[in-house]
């Protein structure tokens, strides 16, 4: 049976029953209506003992009246909702890692409370009322612990600063959960490197690793200042490996100085694999060097390009059809890509600066379509 409330949303306000499972919140309105809220749909929860605040697209339900039953029914939401949107925007499997609950705030911002997701790759952080977003360890440069605040300090590459406070006893928990992560990418860029760049001397590779995790551009300029001899070590054992060789040279070339930008795919292992990002002006050119793929991938945007894709390579289920898809091609068997398209703030933001796709046929044809308006 279910438990009675008062619901509020567009086109409706008055007395209703929930019931809510690890799925979906099932909303019988008075009047016999029922509506099934997928948690994977919820991009937002928020609230207390009293109210449930949700938000669902462009839709706002409160729920209020709760009773006894609030303190369970936001418990239980926040205990399901998280590893369901999770695994919605293919962040990671929904069952994977151990939820948290604390504090949040990006620079000096004042801290919000929030759940946490600590997970190999990232930490995954749902501040309360605010969309779900992900803080991938590749992209952050280091992580300390501010006594006076007592909160984990992240200090992310694009020089933003994340604070994560209010953890109680779980604050070293979170702190080694960070320090492990961190050093099973340098771990896996090292190995990378050492099967890869075999040519580059021992120390220069140690040097690079430490600057380079699976998933983050560097742009090659910045690879051989932290690693002199570097571009000759990926000209010699690198390269040859790469089935898109060809139009690696002419991409780089095609590229203005300084805006050629490296990464290597997490997960890779064996694979050779290698992502190419080359600007000039507005135009940004995305190429899988190391993979037999059908097209080149074509951008207009500014300088915050790099870091939207590497935020891309960083995510651990990407999906290119997410990235290149109508979202009303976005259905049947690729309806669970949609969410993450809708949804993920980097993936939204470069299907918007996203102008379409050069196909591999000949070279000289794709060279021509290169230029395009």
């Amino acid at each position: 049976m279910g438990r009675r409330c008062r619901l509020e949303r567009p086109g409706f306000a008055g007395p209703a029953e929930w019931t809510l499972d690890e799925r979906a919140l099932t909303l019988r309105l008075e009047g016999g209506g029922v509506e099934v809220v997928a948690l994977a749909e919820v991009a937002a929860v928020g609230g207390d003992d009293r109210v449930l605040r949700l938000r669902l697209g462009s839709a706002r339900l409160t729920l209020s009246k709760l009773g006894g039953d609030g303190p369970n029914l936001l418990a239980d939401l926040h205990r399901w909702w998280l590893p369901a949107r999770v695994e919605a925007l293919r962040l990671a499997s929904g069952g994977e890692g151990r939820r948290l609950r604390g504090a949040w705030a990006w620079d000096e911002a004042p801290p919000r409370p929030a759940s946490f997701l600590p997970l190999p790759h990232a930490l995954l952080v749902a501040p309360d009322d605010g969309e779900l977003e992900p803080l991938f360890l590749a992209l952050v440069d280091g992580v300390s612990f501010d006594s006076a605040a007592h909160a984990v300090v992240c200090q992310g590459a694009d020089g933003r600063v994340a604070r994560v406070s209010r953890l109680g006893a779980r604050t070293d928990q979170l702190r080694t959960a960070l320090a492990e992560a961190r050093s099973s990418l340098a771990a896996e860029a090292a190995a990378t490197l050492g099967r890869w760049l075999s040519t580059l001397d021992p120390a220069r590779r140690v040097a690079l690793a430490a600057a380079w995790p699976p998933g983050r551009l560097v742009s090659l300029a910045e690879l051989e200042r932290l690693a002199p001899g570097c571009g000759d070590a990926l000209a010699l054992s690198w390269l040859p490996a790469l089935p898109r060789r060809e139009q690696y040279r002419h991409l780089v070339g095609w590229a203005e100085p300084g805006q050629a930008w490296l990464g290597h795919a997490a997960g890779a292992g064996d694979e050779p694999g290698l992502w190419l990002l080359a600007g000039r002006g507005q135009r940004w050119l995305l190429e899988a060097v190391g993979e037999e793929d059908w097209a080149t991938y074509r951008f207009a945007a500014g300088s915050e390009l790099p870091g939207l894709v590497s935020a891309l390579l960083c995510a651990p289920q990407f999906s290119r059809e997410a990235l290149y898809l109508p979202l009303a091609e976005l259905a049947g068997e690729r309806g669970e890509l949609a969410i993450a398209a809708r949804s993920l703030p980097f993936l939204v933001a470069l299907r918007e600066r996203f102008r379409g796709r050069v196909v591999h046929s000949s070279i000289a044809h794709w060279q021509a379509g290169l230029d395009a308006p």
